[in-house]
């Protein structure tokens, strides 16, 4: 698929990964190597891996994050489901002391779906308390979604509800330069904090 190409929606899949300490190096590099290999397939619109910049959650020891695109969820489950990934997933136990998997749907995707050589990536999950309507939740979406028009250089950014075992929301973005990351995290807490809804369980890897 071209970098130029925009389709309506994505899949976003992320993964993080606490490598064990003292695991060997070469190891941990041939592993997310393979990961990245991955992109041959044809269910994969995009795909990256590598280890973490920084972390801001003090609930959270990751290491190292994986990132993909999909065109559906059934092309995820297909990419899932692959031989080639499954033997992976098989070495990754073994090098990894905690996994964490969110995916969520992108809808209105706007922007390339290979970001520009260079880019850099923020993830942020948030959990909200179980009193937040569903109103409340779509709203969160909307905001989240106009942060990038008061940031300017920020590249891109999704959001939306996981459907798995974390009741996460998730924003991500690709920046080149500059302190967008800072500057669209305070305006993500500003924003739940006026209206009372406490985040908890958040997650920021950058």
């Amino acid at each position: 698929m071209s970098t130029t190409d925009s389709p309506s929606t994505v899949i976003e899949h992320v993964v993080l990964f606490k490598v064990k300490d003292n695991t060997d190096p070469s190891k941990v590099n041939a592993i997310f190597t393979g990961f990245n290999g991955l992109i041959s397939l044809d269910q994969v619109l995009h795909l990256t891996t590598g280890p973490l910049v920084r972390i801001r959650s003090p609930l959270s020891n990751f290491t190292h994050m994986f990132h993909s695109r999909y065109y559906s969820k059934e092309d995820l489950s297909a990419y899932s489901t692959h031989p080639s990934h499954l033997a992976l997933v098989g070495e990754t136990f073994s090098i990894c002391d905690d996994i964490m998997v969110v995916d969520w749907v992108a809808a209105d995707f706007q922007g390339l779906v290979v970001p520009p050589a260079g880019s850099a990536m923020r993830v942020t999950f948030l959990k909200l308390k179980e009193k937040v309507s569903e109103e409340g939740k779509n709203e969160v979406l909307r905001v989240i979604k106009g942060i990038k028009e008061s940031i300017g250089d920020m590249d891109q950014i999704t959001c939306g509800e996981s459907e798995g075992v974390f009741d996460c929301f998730a924003g991500s973005f690709p920046w080149i330069e500059g302190n967008g990351g800072r500057r669209f995290q305070g305006g993500a807490d500003a924003f739940a904090q006026r209206k009372g809804w406490g985040l908890f369980g958040g997650r920021d890897c950058g």
